[in-house]
């Protein structure tokens, strides 16, 4: 049976167990399909409502998420930017803080606020530079903006690492090389790992993830969920879907590794990514790379589907789109743009503070272009 027919059944076999049990809502529905993503839920459910008559509850108290702004810059999809509620951020907290005087949170920027009041040594390496200059204005510990990947040397060793990092086996293994190289012999690694469903494959992948663990050290989950706030980029994904949003849906799991005296050398393949800029709109996030074959002079957009669509339909790494986009915000509005270097500057002034409706003309050299600078502009606003 294929992996994806298997993953189906398996999902199927899960949702019919919890609705035959007990009344539910199709929120309450994701937290217990263990990663399944919500379109495959809803897909599943219905079929099973269809067959056998039993309703899901309406969801109810559903935000405005569009509307729920904070001053810190919003999480985008290229950094995997899943963060803790702030619940769990503060239950992570407050275990690690009993375990060293040195904690490092690796890509954890919500477990760090937690930790700013503490009296330990607390230090911040992420690789996203607006989150890092967010936290500098609090002038508590030490923040340090790199990619955790391009860390050729050790910078110091720590009592405690915390780390989230995306949730796949070949940058799992890369963190945690890193990680033993920058704990100390009697510290400790908290690591959070992606649940069984999560895709077709999971269940094998933790299989040979907690192998990995056990040549590491010895391991254990910790005692509460680890629960993510819904990010505003996969909020307008389930939209786009036919979904309404969806706050803390989904769940991870926790586990503190005590480490073996002596530790193997993780081997790893380093992954590729492109290579964006960012700039910050508001809270906004607006990544921008060029394309390889962006040979134009003149400003031209469109969109990565056949559909028109300029909304990002799912968030997965394995999405083929995402090799085609160009310009991807923090809402997870898509495009093709060819004409860089122009529409670079634009985004430069933007970020500025220079109002993006006054320099349309100025940068505009015809019609075409002139309505694909304000498609960019109505996109990110």
């Amino acid at each position: 049976m294929k992996p994806e027919r298997k993953y189906d059944n398996l999902i199927r076999n899960l949702i019919t167990s919890i609705i035959s049990e007990k009344d539910i809502s199709f929120k309450e529905l994701c937290l217990l399909c263990e990663g399944a993503f919500p379109t495959t839920i809803l897909e599943i459910s219905n079929q099973i409502t269809k067959s056998t008559g039993k309703k899901i509850k309406p969801d109810r108290n559903n935000i405005d998420f569009l509307n729920n702004s904070e001053l810190i810059p919003e999480p985008h999809l290229i950094d995997f930017d899943w963060r803790y509620d702030d619940q769990t951020a503060s239950k992570i907290a407050n275990f690690s803080i009993k375990l060293g005087n040195d904690i490092c949170c690796l890509g954890t920027p919500s477990v760090y606020r937690e930790l700013i009041n503490s009296n330990k040594h607390i230090f911040l390496i992420d690789k996203n530079p607006f989150i890092c200059d967010f936290f500098k204005n609090y002038n508590a510990g030490q923040i340090i903006n790199i990619d955790i990947m391009s860390i050729n040397s050790i910078i110091r060793k720590y009592d405690v690492i915390i780390m989230d990092p995306p949730w796949y086996l070949s940058y799992i293994r890369s963190w945690l090389s890193k990680a033993l190289d920058m704990v100390r012999s009697n510290g400790v690694i908290i690591l959070t790992i992606f649940p069984k469903f999560i895709r077709p494959n999971a269940i094998k992948e933790r299989k040979n993830l907690f192998q990995l663990l056990n040549k590491i050290g010895t391991y254990e989950f910790l005692p509460f969920e680890t629960v993510y706030k819904t990010p505003k980029f996969e909020n307008e994904t389930l939209i786009a879907n036919g979904l309404k949003p969806l706050e803390k849906w989904r769940k991870g799991e926790t586990i503190i590794i005590r480490l073996k005296d002596k530790l193997p050398k993780i081997k790893y393949q380093k992954v590729k990514e492109p290579n964006w800029t960012r700039f910050r709109v508001g809270n906004q996030i607006i990544a921008f790379r060029k394309l390889k074959e962006d040979k134009q002079k003149n400003i031209y957009i469109k969109s990565p589907y056949l559909d028109g669509s300029y909304i990002l339909k799912d968030v997965s790494r394995r999405n083929s789109i995402r090799s085609k986009i160009n310009l991807w915000t923090s809402r997870n509005r898509v495009m093709i743009v060819y004409g860089f270097d122009r529409v670079y500057s634009f985004l430069k002034k933007i970020q500025d503070g220079k109002p993006p409706s006054t320099m349309i003309d100025n940068i505009a050299k015809n019609q075409s272009e002139r309505n694909s600078i304000k498609l960019i502009i109505n996109l990110i606003q």
